[in-house]
């Protein structure tokens, strides 16, 4: 549709367009989860709708202005929602876990917590062997984050076997996943390990 406008010279219903699909893509991300190649995709569409609106030369600057103001609102939200891939020391903060059933009711979990998304591939992998190991939970904690997309993770835990509990909280204490907390200690990617859950279970 876009293409079309630009075609037939109505540049600035091209700019409209672009700019609202980046911003609600920007939006939708913060709501749910990180995406690298739909912010890279949404980016592409922001920068192409503000070369329409260059193109526009429209002579009310009231509708120049109430695009651009759109488009800054989606790279706020984009810029507030990028991972932090660098975070040293690695500092666990408090997270707000809640069951499946009963929401926002705060647990103190006593066994190792594993916080997973399932739009991580990673995790798929990290899931599977602890699974595997212990499909009911007994020395383990699986918890999905965002608590938006429980439904997803559950499902994804069920089909590889896991008949245990399954929670969710906004974050894992420090935004990254695959994350292990046994106590006050944190785990990430390669270094959470099947061997280490036996020695966080009854801490």
């Amino acid at each position: 549709m876009a293409i079309y406008f630009c075609l037939t010279g109505r540049y600035f219903y091209a700019a409209l367009i672009g700019v609202s699909t980046s911003t609600g893509s920007f939006i939708a991300q913060y709501i749910t989860v990180y995406c690298s190649g739909c912010t890279l995709a949404a980016a592409i569409f922001g920068v192409a709708g503000l070369v329409s609106l260059m193109l526009s030369g429209t002579d009310k600057p009231v509708y120049s202005l109430s695009v651009i103001a759109v488009m800054v609102i989606g790279v706020m939200f984009m810029i507030n929602n990028l991972p932090q891939y660098h975070q040293t020391p690695v500092i666990a903060q408090p997270v707000a876990i809640e069951r499946q059933t009963t929401k926002a009711e705060n647990q103190k979990i006593k066994k190792p917590i594993l916080y997973i998304t399932p739009d991580c591939k990673s995790c798929k992998e990290v899931v599977k062997q602890f699974i595997a190991a212990d499909p009911k939970g007994d020395n383990w904690q699986p918890v999905v984050i965002p608590a938006i997309l429980l439904a997803r993770g559950e499902s994804l835990l069920r089909s590889d076997g896991y008949k245990g509990e399954v929670l969710s909280a906004p974050e894992s204490p420090t935004g990254f996943v695959p994350l292990l907390q046994i106590g006050e200690k944190i785990y990430r990617g390669k270094e959470i390990n099947i061997s280490k859950i036996g020695k966080g279970a009854g801490q």
